[in-house]
């Protein structure tokens, strides 16, 4: 039984196509719209044919088309961005996509703002280590300036842990997978992915 209909905007990118996948395995209906700009068809490939699926490559810019499909669901995953304007989790996507699935269930975060992520605090130096580690790679550890990397005047912050406060007090959010899970589950989908593309 298909329970609602759920729209994604952005949902061939990595987070929205792991969401478009939980909420079919849930039973919902869900249509996809994306343009494929940042977003790859490769995501959402294996989606396709499954009952309750649709996609529809546009963009959310076509104000009628977009509307339409407004009205036509119970929910709206708002996922879509442009280029540049993307977040940097070191959070595991299915804790992020079991947490968004959840918010539409619970009328006290509706209008919240809601961080989700992982507070586990990591370098970038220690994230290519551990990556090197796990993966049992060859690779080896290159520090360039700021400048040299992204142009002279490239300002950064220097600390990204969200808060999870509002998350935890609201969804009981814990993310349930840690550093070593994401890179483990990343590396097996890129080993994955090189060996179809054989």
């Amino acid at each position: 039984m298909i329970r609602t209909h759920s729209f994604i905007t952005g949902g061939a990118g990595f987070i929205g196509s792991h969401l478009a996948e939980l909420l079919l395995d849930q039973g919902h209906r869900v249509t996809v719209l994306d343009d494929l700009s940042t977003g790859r068809y490769a995501n959402v490939a294996q989606l396709e044919g499954r009952p309750g699926f649709t996609l529809i490559i546009d963009s959310v810019l076509n104000e009628r088309l977009t509307e339409e499909l407004i009205r036509d669901c119970d929910r709206l995953y708002h996922l879509a961005s442009a280029v540049g304007v993307k977040l940097i989790l070191f959070a595991h996507v299915a804790d992020i996509c079991g947490a968004i699935a959840r918010m539409l269930d619970i009328p006290s975060c509706f209008g919240q703002v809601v961080n989700l992520g992982n507070d586990e605090e990591v370098s970038i130096n220690r994230l290519a280590q551990l990556t090197i580690e796990l993966t049992h790679s060859q690779s080896e550890i290159c520090h360039i300036s700021y400048d040299e990397a992204y142009g002279p005047g490239f300002e950064d912050m220097q600390r990204r842990v969200p808060s999870l406060e509002r998350a935890r007090n609201l969804l009981g959010y814990q993310p349930k997978r840690g550093l070593r899970d994401i890179i483990h589950d990343v590396a097996g989908g890129l080993r994955r992915a090189e060996a179809v593309a054989v």
